[in-house]
C-alpha cells in the first residue's frame, strides 16, 4: 500500500494536511530509499524541533529575566530539557544545503543529545549513510512551512506517525522506545504546568493542561489526583466524584 492511501484521520492532534505531504513526497520517491530508511529521517527530525522548541522557550525565558543563565546547563536540566550547543539547535542543522552535510549534521546533533540524555535510546546510528536528495529537499521544505514552535505539536507529530505505521515492521524499535520517554516527559511536564496554575486559582488554565496530560496517560494517579482537586476548587462536585 502507498502512503498516501494511508488513513490519516485518526491521528490524534495531527495536521493531515503536513503527514499527507510527507506521504505523498515518500511515494514520489519509491525505492530511494528503504522504508526504515525514510522513517529515520523524519522521526529524528522531529524529535529534534522537539527537543529544540522545548530549548527555545526556556532560552528566551532566561533571556528575558536577564540572569544571564541563559547558557547554564543545569537551567535546562531544572526544566526536564536538554541544552543545545549553537551547531546542534535546528537552525545550523537546517542550513546544510548538501545532503552529505545535512546526514553530517544530524547525526552529530543526535549523538551529542544521547549523550546529554541517557534516557533516550541510541538512534544516531540507524540514519541512512545515502539519504536521497530529491526526499531530503522535498521534506525540509514541508517541514519549514510549519510555524509551530510549540513542543507538544512536534510530539504529535511524532507520536501519530509511529502510530500509522505501528502495524508495520518497519520503524526502528529503538524510535519507538523513545516515544515512551517522550510521553513521559510531556506528561510530567503538563501536570507541573497544570499544579503551578492551580497554585494560582487558575482553575480554568489548570485544567486545560492536567486534561492534556490525562490524554496521555488517562490512569496516571498524579493526574487524576489534581483533576479531582481542580474540579473540587470549581464546586464541580458532580464531575469531581
Amino acid at each position: 500500500m502507498e502512503c498516501s492511501q494511508l488513513n490519516v484521520k485518526n491521528s490524534d492532534n495531527m495536521d493531515n494536511k503536513i503527514i499527507s505531504e510527507i506521504f505523498e513526497l515518500i511515494d514520489e520517491c519509491h525505492g530511494a530509499m528503504w522504508p526504515n530508511e525514510y522513517d529515520s529521517v523524519i522521526l529524528s527530525v522531529f524529535l529534534l524541533k522537539y527537543l529544540n522548541c522545548k530549548f527555545e522557550k526556556i532560552y528566551n525565558i532566561l533571556i528575558k529575566e536577564e540572569r544571564g543563565f541563559e547558557d547554564d546547563k543545569e537551567e535546562y536540566l531544572n526544566e526536564n530539557a536538554v541544552y543545545l550547543y549553537p551547531e546542534y539547535r535546528w537552525n545550523a542543522i537546517i542550513c546544510q544545503k548538501n545532503n552529505k552535510l545535512f546526514r553530517f549534521s544530524l547525526i552529530n546533533a543526535l549523538e551529542f543529545i544521547e549523550h546529554e540524555n541517557p534516557q533516550f535510546i541510541k538512534i544516531s546510528n540507524e540514519i541512512p549513510l545515502n539519504i536521497n536528495n530529491h526526499f531530503l529537499h522535498g521534506f525540509l521544505r514541508i517541514i519549514n512551512k510549519i510555524e509551530n514552535n510549540d513542543e507538544c505539536f512536534w510530539f504529535d507529530l511524532y507520536k501519530s506517525y509511529i502510530n500509522i505505521f505501528k502495524d508495520s515492521d518497519h520503524i526502528p524499535e529503538s524510535f519507538i522506545k523513545i516515544l515512551d520517554v517522550l510521553q513521559t516527559e510531556i506528561k510530567d511536564d503538563l501536570i507541573s504546568e497544570a499544579y503551578s496554575y492551580y497554585m494560582q486559582d487558575d482553575f480554568i488554565k489548570a485544567d486545560f493542561f492536567i486534561n492534556k496530560a490525562l490524554k496521555i496517560d488517562p490512569d496516571d494517579f498524579n493526574s487524576l489526583e489534581l483533576k479531582f482537586d481542580i474540579l473540587d476548587e470549581q464546586g464541580l462536585w458532580d464531575e469531581a466524584i
